[in-house]
């Protein structure tokens, strides 16, 4: 049993422990003029990383309303550049 708190310790100190509140960050907001001056491999990063915030997000808080903007921006820019070859 004393093996299992030093290994959520360690998971916790190692950052591989569930997110705490101090630990979570907020997604910056991602205007269209940002997402136009990626790649397209960066946009497609982002846009995970929003959809993370978005689902972790409070419902009906700012940080969720700024992951689905950044959403809609990233989407935009992909749908403006078309498939790729």
């Amino acid at each position: 049993m004393a093996d299992d708190d030093v290994c959520e310790g360690r998971k916790a100190l190692s950052g591989l422990g569930p997110p705490t509140p101090e630990k979570e960050d907020d997604m910056k907001l991602i205007t269209q003029f940002e997402a136009a001056k990626l790649s397209t491999v960066q946009l497609y990063g982002l846009r995970k990383e929003a959809f993370i915030a978005l689902s972790v997000s409070p419902k009906g808080s700012q940080s969720q309303r700024d992951a689905l903007a950044s959403m809609r921006s990233i989407e935009d820019e992909l749908s403006r550049r078309g498939p790729a070859p």
